[in-house]
């Protein structure tokens, strides 16, 4: 009977063998898995992060070029009066 039960304790760990196999296996995919969650987690938070900074970059370079802009446009308007009181005098010079 002692040999009987051996062989049924054999057969059952040979049987059982495949299924800790896959058990072992799933356990190492989940680790994989949960390590990837956490990969993807931690880029999409840096992505984010960068993109808010790009953003804010991109915000202040619009506002600087915006003031050039605004400074250039008085520089010109400042220049076309000059050059009207230039042509006024001019007139007034030919008129003479």
């Amino acid at each position: 009977m002692n040999g009987e039960v051996l062989t049924n304790v054999i057969g059952t760990v040979i049987y059982l063998l495949p299924v800790l196999a896959l058990v072992w296996k799933g356990a190492k995919l989940t680790s994989k898995l949960e390590q990837l969650e956490k990969d993807v987690e931690e880029k999409t938070s840096k992505f984010c992060n960068d993109h808010k900074t790009l953003q804010a970059k991109i915000e202040e370079e619009r506002k600087s070029t915006d003031k050039s802009i605004d400074a250039i446009m008085l520089t010109l308007t400042d220049i076309q009066k000059s050059l009207v009181r230039v042509e006024t005098k001019l007139e007034e010079k030919e008129k003479k």
